[in-house]
């Protein structure tokens, strides 16, 4: 479970997702990828081995800012370098099943091309080992892009493999408001000429979500309120206010992407040399002392690892009495930005 996270300047893709399944990224940001490898930043999900599958992804209610490409970017990779194991993969391996990804409730800012699919895997020096395909809901995404912007929301690949199974709702462009799903995926770079889409749907199209674990969606309308209000890091540095101002008031930059629009990575709200001090903990608990009394702990003993707040705060049994402070603190960090 990835939650809250700030992410930017970084001079490749900003996530990679590899070798991986059973993970969730949500309330995200991913922000100004720089330098010449401007055009792989935000999000490749890409290597795979039949020890470690790609699998069970669940991608939702985060923010790409000025992300030229990858939105993400989905294949099939394959690798042979799992520990000890050298031995030649299985080709065929990205074939045998079908991945299975919720891509829902995203806001795509001010990015320069189109979320990517590859549905031949690639590995090994055997580009069509196989057809890779997916199960995938794509519901109630954003994408708010500048007038001459000349892609659709999603390429032609997704809807043309015939393998794939697709539940598609909700999903809009901010210079084509009248059109949604399957009218905005498209092949090519002239969709600003020949729009809405006409591309040939050999996909399955569902209708109705797929029975992956539940999110609460968000309406499309109210997907920018909602990051405005909730995503990235708590509390918000210089940098991730700067990002959300320019969302709330639908701002676009004539510079290139490969460069941050400001210097701003580092500005603390105080002075490094003095940072606030922290609440006393009298026994180095992570715990803070006043809240230990309050929620009636003992503040000179360490009890971190204890679960006797679990089920009083979360309504299940299992969670430390550190796991209920950090989400409480967390609730609170949130409730002060709103």
């Amino acid at each position: 479970m990835i939650d809250h996270l700030s992410l930017a300047n970084a001079s490749d893709e900003e996530v990679q997702i590899s070798l991986a399944r059973n993970i969730s990224i949500q309330n995200t940001i991913l922000a100004e990828t720089v330098g010449e490898h401007h055009i792989f930043g935000g999000m490749l999900i890409n290597y795979s081995h039949s020890q470690r599958p790609q699998d069970n992804l669940s991608i939702h209610h985060n923010l790409w800012y000025r992300i030229t490409e990858r939105l993400p970017e989905i294949s099939c990779e394959l690798t042979r370098n799992i520990g000890d194991d050298d031995s030649a993969e299985t080709p065929s391996f990205c074939s045998q099943q079908p991945l299975n990804i919720e891509l829902s409730n995203n806001l795509l800012y001010d990015v320069n091309a189109a979320l990517t699919y590859n549905d031949n895997t690639e590995g090994l020096g055997q580009p069509e080992a196989g057809i890779f395909t997916l199960n995938l809901n794509w519901v109630n995404n954003l994408m708010s892009v500048r007038p001459d912007f000349p892609f659709g929301m999603m390429s032609g690949t997704f809807i043309t493999q015939p393998t794939n199974r697709l539940y598609f709702s909700g999903n809009h462009m901010n210079i084509y408001p009248d059109y949604a799903d399957l009218q905005i995926v498209y092949c090519c770079n002239d969709f600003n000429l020949y729009n809405p889409s006409d591309e040939t749907l050999a996909a399955q199209i569902q209708s109705a979500r797929f029975d992956f674990p539940p999110i609460t969606i968000t309406p499309t309308e109210a997907v920018t309120d909602y990051m405005i209000a909730n995503v990235g890091a708590f509390p918000r540095d210089a940098m991730d206010r700067r990002y959300l101002e320019a969302v709330a008031a639908g701002t676009f930059s004539d510079v290139s992407r490969e460069y941050a629009l400001e210097d701003d990575a580092f500005t603390l709200d105080f002075d490094p040399a003095n940072p606030p001090a922290a609440p006393l903990d009298s026994d180095l608990d992570g715990m803070p002392d006043d809240w230990e009394v309050a929620n009636n702990l003992d503040p000179q003993t360490q009890d971190n690892n204890g679960t006797q707040l679990s089920e009083q705060f979360t309504g299940v049994e299992g969670y430390t009495n550190l796991e209920v402070y950090l989400n409480m603190l967390a609730d609170a960090r949130l409730g002060e930005n709103q």
